[in-house]
Order: structure tokens, then sequence, then C-alpha cells
């Protein structure tokens, strides 16, 4: 006689070409039922974490990865997609290491996304590099 398998309720039995039924489980516990909670999975968890950094306030992709614990690219994912169902809008523009100003900065809300600001001039930058090469200096000056 076949003995039920997990995958399959009844076997067959290869004698007689008959089913024979799986008998039903009996619980462990003295006839009650043990129901386990399920498990949280870790991508609902970081989402909710990710959520949670868009209300309390307006923050960068950088900010956002450092507050759930997921990757760039998955923050990114998920930011353009509520950015595409409008759940949230570019509040602002922040400077990046170089000093250019092309990181989002994500708020909640409908409203109207805020233009990206046109890049500075090649006469902007040089004007920038001398006023700080001159305060430099002038800290030299004063510490010398």
């Amino acid at each position: 006689m076949a003995i039920p398998t997990a995958r399959w309720p009844c076997a067959v039995d290869p004698t007689a070409g008959t089913r024979i039924s799986a008998p039903a489980a009996q619980p462990a516990t003295g006839g009650t039922v043990v129901r386990r909670k399920p498990a949280t999975r870790v991508n609902a968890l970081a989402a909710a974490h990710l959520l949670r950094g868009i209300q309390d306030g307006c923050h960068t992709l950088y900010e956002l990865t450092e507050m759930c614990g997921l990757q760039y690219q998955t923050v990114l994912k998920y930011c353009n997609a509520l950015h595409k169902l409008k759940v949230i809008h570019i509040c602002d523009w922040s400077e990046d290491v170089r000093g250019g100003r092309t990181l989002r900065v994500y708020a909640m809300g409908t409203a109207p996304d805020m233009p990206k600001p046109r890049r500075l001039t090649g006469k902007e930058i040089c004007a920038r590099y001398r006023a700080k090469r001159k305060q430099l200096q002038m800290i030299q000056r004063m510490a010398a």
C-alpha cells in the first residue's frame, strides 16, 4: 500500500488500483489547533520605514536609503513609482558632492513638482571659485 505524501492528499494502491484517502492529521496539542502568526516580510518593513521617512518631512534618496536600510536602486524604484502615482512630489533640489543642485528632495503630497534649477554658467562657476579662494587666503593671513 502506498503512503500518501504531503503533496498529494490521497495515494493509489498499486495492487488494487483504488484510491486510499489520507488519514486526517491530528493536532499535537491535545485537540487544539495552534496557529502561527504570519511572518512579516523584510521588504514590507523596509517599505514601511521608507513611507514613514517620507511622511516625516523632506528627504533626499540618500537620506531615505539610510533610514530604511534598502539599497539606493530599490529606494529609487519605490520613489519613482510613488511619484508616478502622485503620492510624493519633488519639493526641492539639493546640492550633490560637487556642488550641483541635482539631488531630488521628496515630500508627501500632490503638490506640483519644483522645476529643476538651471545649470550654472562658466562665469558663475569661476566667480564662486574666486570667492572661495579669496576667503581661504584671508583666513590664512589671519592665522599667520
